[in-house]
């Protein structure tokens, strides 16, 4: 588990988010 500021882990967050989102 990395804890850097990963573009993936923000991506698999925002879908979290708001998969609803593209």
């Amino acid at each position: 588990m990395k804890t850097k500021y990963d573009p993936h882990n923000i991506f698999h967050r925002n879908a979290n988010i708001a998969p609803t989102s593209l």
